[in-house]
């Protein structure tokens, strides 16, 4: 990010992601937020917060100053310039990371990703889970590895 005009969109407006709007947008930086809750998107874009430590004045001055915007249209995906994947990973019955969303996402996103995107996946999970499993299923086109290096 060599200037303030790249734009970040965070996957996962939970307790992950949710959290990680202040760092940029305090830095000049604009956010896409994306989830698939349609009633977190829409408290959201009318400036409304539910996580205590970050007050509906505080999305409401970023979506006034045109730093926010929250989404659940992954289309847009292909106008932004990093994307961060915060979502929830549970552990399955015989205690291995549980990774559907993360798949499931990877899926989704494929379709409208670019060349030159940075994608991070911000993780809770056990760093071996991330490294020896098959995460990603991106489009070859974009240019992308697999895996983490």
């Amino acid at each position: 990010m060599k200037t303030n005009r790249a734009i970040t969109a965070i996957i996962g407006l939970g307790y992950v992601g949710f959290p990680l709007l202040p760092d940029f947008c305090e830095a000049g930086l604009k956010v896409i937020g994306f989830d698939t809750d349609d009633q977190k998107v829409e408290m959201l874009q009318h400036g409304g917060s539910y996580i205590s430590y970050i007050p509906d004045e505080t999305v409401l001055n970023y979506l006034n100053a045109g730093l926010f915007e929250a989404s659940g249209d992954f289309s847009r995906l292909g106008g932004v310039d990093n994307i961060i994947i915060t979502l929830p990973k549970s552990l399955s019955g015989h205690r291995e990371p549980e990774l559907k969303y993360v798949r499931n996402t990877a899926t989704v996103i494929s379709q409208y990703l670019k060349k030159g995107q940075l994608v991070v996946l911000e993780s809770t999970s056990l760093s071996k889970s991330n490294k020896h499993k098959r995460l990603y299923n991106f489009n070859p086109r974009c240019c992308l590895q697999e895996g983490y290096r």
